[in-house]
């Protein structure tokens, strides 16, 4: 009775350290995933805005439309640096880096 006691906490033990091995891939398999995931998830957000408000979208591209491509490419830069330091500070407030 005691061999096959210690042959089970034997097999017990083994199936731990391979469980434990397996959690770890499963973590590294997550973490690689974890941009294309974002990305989709960025993506499904402004999709869900652009049906929300329709005419905010219209008007931002209209507005966009009378500019000159020139006039269009700064105001684009502009917006875009000004989103960018507005997620900085919401990070920093959060909390996070």
């Amino acid at each position: 009775m005691n061999e096959r006691l210690a042959a089970i906490r034997t097999r017990r033990a083994l199936l731990e350290e391979r469980a434990a091995h397996q959690r770890d891939d499963i973590a590294r398999l997550v973490q690689a995933a974890m941009p294309p995931v974002t990305v989709v998830e960025w993506g499904m957000r402004a999709l869900r805005l652009i049906r929300s408000k329709p005419v905010l979208v219209a008007g931002a591209l209209a507005a966009t439309a009378m500019l000159r491509p020139g006039r269009a490419a700064r105001w684009s830069i502009r917006a875009w640096a000004a989103w960018q330091a507005w997620q900085r500070i919401r990070g920093a407030s959060d909390g996070k880096s």
